[in-house]
This record gives C-alpha cells, structure tokens and sequence, in this order.
C-alpha cells in the first residue's frame, strides 16, 4: 500500500517519474502475553520518525504455534 503519502517524484536518467507506491516493511512477531508490551514499546522507540506513515502495530490473539522440528507447541515453540 501507499498509505496516506501517495507516492513521490523520482528523477531517472533525466525523466521524471511519480511513483504512488511506496517502499514499507512488515513485521509478524509472535511472542508471549508477558513479553507484549515491551515489544511494542521497542518498535515504537525504534521505528517512529514522528512523521506521517511510521505504520501501526496491531495486537493480534494467535491460537496456537507448533515448531516443525521438535514438534513442540505453545509459548516453547515461540
């Protein structure tokens, strides 16, 4: 997506382009209920620019996590 920044004007080789896309990262980061709050607060140091588009965190419950190799599940598998 573009969020709320619609693109940008880029110059290359002499022509100007307007690009509406723009480069983003995504983060998926399980982790367990005790460890939550300091992840965010980590992103939210490490990651804001105080401008428009720094992103959203989103908090969502995961019902369950199983590591392939050792077959373990729940917060071991994190």
């Amino acid at each position: 997506g573009f969020g709320r920044q619609k693109g940008q004007t880029e110059i290359y080789r002499g022509a100007e382009y307007t690009t509406n896309m723009l480069p983003k990262v995504k983060l998926e980061i399980a982790t367990t209920d005790d460890m939550t709050s300091k992840v965010i607060e980590t992103i939210q140091q490490t990651a804001s620019t105080e401008a428009i588009g720094d992103g959203k965190i989103f908090v969502i419950d995961l019902a369950s996590a199983t590591r392939i190799r050792t077959g373990e599940s729940g917060d071991m598998a994190l």
